[in-house]
C-alpha cells in the first residue's frame, strides 16, 4: 500500500488532466497527449491499489512513454523555481510520485 505523498500527486494530476482533456480540441496533440497521461496514470494507479492490469506489449511502452514525458516535463518546470517555494515542493512531489509510479509500472513487466 502507498501512502498520501505518492497518491496525492497521482490522483491531483490525474483529476487536472481530466478537466483540461475536455477543453482541448479532439485530434491535436495535447488531446493526444493528455489522452496518454490520463492512461498512463490510471494504470498505475490501479496497479498501486492492488488491482490486476493486462496490457499488450505496445500498450506497456505507451504508458512508459507518457511517464518518461510526464517526469521529463516535471523535471524542467521544478527548475524554474526556487528551492523552498510551494511551486517548487509541489513539482518536487509530483515528480517523486510520478517515479514511484513510472516504477510501479515496470514492475508488471517482469
Amino acid at each position: 500500500m502507498y501512502d498520501k505523498a505518492v497518491l496525492d500527486p497521482l490522483n491531483s494530476l490525474l483529476s487536472k488532466s481530466s478537466k483540461a482533456i475536455q477543453k482541448i480540441q479532439a485530434g491535436k496533440w495535447q488531446h493526444r497527449m493528455l489522452e496518454n497521461n490520463i492512461k498512463a496514470l490510471t494504470v498505475a494507479l490501479k496497479l498501486m491499489n492492488g488491482e490486476m492490469v493486462e496490457l499488450t506489449h505496445d500498450e506497456l511502452l505507451s504508458v512508459l512513454e507518457a511517464f518518461d514525458d510526464m517526469i521529463n516535463r516535471t523535471d524542467k518546470s521544478k527548475a524554474k523555481f526556487s528551492d523552498g517555494t510551494s511551486q517548487f515542493t509541489l513539482q518536487s512531489n509530483r515528480l517523486n510520485a510520478l517515479n514511484v509510479a513510472k516504477s510501479e509500472v515496470l514492475n508488471l513487466n517482469k
